[in-house]
């Protein structure tokens, strides 16, 4: 009875330890990079705020994931669609890359030297 005890508390160990390593390791979701985005965005915004008010910012009208690949143990780099907003522009749909960290416990967008 007591090595059957044992061998389920191992098995219970490894599950939850698997599980916990899964979420360490796991690309950032669509909703992450549309917050990350927004983040960047959000001192852009707040400055061109004291300067005209809301005639010069940036509206964000949504982020979309295409694809992400692991680059190496913190960054993934993304494949993004951004629809936005921007001043003397009008609305605009652009496709680019992201390069993401996920840092105390939130994903920021990081700027990677070519």
């Amino acid at each position: 009875m007591r090595y059957q005890q044992k061998q389920r508390l191992a098995l219970i160990c490894a599950l939850l330890s698997s599980l916990l390593l899964t979420g360490c390791a796991r690309a950032p979701s669509a909703q992450d990079i549309e917050d990350a985005y927004r983040q960047e965005v959000e001192p852009v915004n707040a400055l061109s705020r004291q300067i005209s008010g809301d005639a010069l910012i940036i509206q964000v009208n949504s982020v979309t994931k295409k694809s992400c690949e692991k680059i190496d143990a913190t960054n993934y780099r993304c494949q993004v669609e951004i629809d936005s907003t921007l001043p003397f522009v009008g609305q605009r749909n652009t496709a680019t890359e992201l390069t993401l960290a996920k840092q105390d416990d939130q994903w920021k967008i990081i700027r990677v030297a070519r």
